[in-house]
């Protein structure tokens, strides 16, 4: 009997061992906390939250990494090749301003698309006289456009550059003058102008708050209008922010 009743104490004390697996403190230990498990992000209750809250943090590194509204003004230099019906073709020189905004960065939170897309708000003049002191003409064109683009960014050497495609619609402001003697003769008006080109740009940022950067441009733009084609080849230079 007592064998009995010893087998079975022994059998009891070890179930109780094995469902209490929790180490046995020395004298004078304090019991140590539990292991912290692994913790959500913040406000995530799902694998879409958690998708949702990720994309979230890229979108914040992207504006702050590029925290720029993509607008900018730029002074352009080029030389026209004037197509006209009766005269053939002629060279000049032209000075213009373009204003660009690149608006894919106020729609697209992507790093990529946020630099594809621009429109450019564009003035060009040339003008030019010939003749003598006492018989000259005097000829002025303005033209006037307003062009998407879109563009494929790229890094050569470190250098953030994009290649770039774009058309669009505009004016083109004609005044001619003739001058005879004392007598002066002129014509103007204005037609409708249509727009075409492809470049090169680049957008460099040289203040450490990113704030601030400068454009620079290298360009073929073609002029449609009055039935002729002029062809513009241009390079500029501007500061946005």
């Amino acid at each position: 009997m007592k064998t009995f009743i010893a087998a079975i104490a022994l059998v009891s004390g070890v179930a109780f061992a094995q469902r209490n697996d929790a180490p046995i403190p020395f004298e004078n230990e304090t019991p140590s906390a539990p292991l912290p498990r692994h913790q959500k992000p913040a406000d995530t209750d799902n694998f879409s939250d958690y998708v949702q809250h990720e994309e979230s943090s890229f979108k914040t590194l992207a504006h702050e990494d590029d925290p720029t509204t993509g607008i900018s003004l730029d002074l352009h230099l080029g030389y026209i090749e004037l197509a006209e019906s009766k005269k053939g073709s002629s060279g000049r020189f032209t000075l213009g301003l373009r204003g660009t905004w690149e608006w894919s960065r106020a729609f697209f939170d992507d790093e990529y698309w946020r630099k594809v897309f621009f429109v450019d708000l564009t003035w060009n003049i040339t003008m030019a006289t010939a003749g003598t002191d006492y018989v000259y003409t005097k000829v002025t064109h303005n033209y006037l456009a307003l062009a998407p683009a879109w563009s494929h960014p790229f890094s050569l050497g470190g250098i953030p550059l994009a290649v770039f495609v774009q058309g669009g619609i505009g004016l083109f402001f004609l005044n001619s003058t003739l001058t005879v003697g004392s007598a002066t003769t002129s014509n103007s008006g204005v037609y409708l102008l249509g727009q075409y080109g492809l470049g090169v740009r680049s957008r460099i940022s040289l203040d450490p708050k990113k704030a601030f950067f400068i454009v620079a441009r290298l360009e073929f733009t073609g002029y449609i209008h009055r039935h002729t084609h002029d062809f513009l080849l241009s390079a500029g230079v501007g500061l946005g922010f």
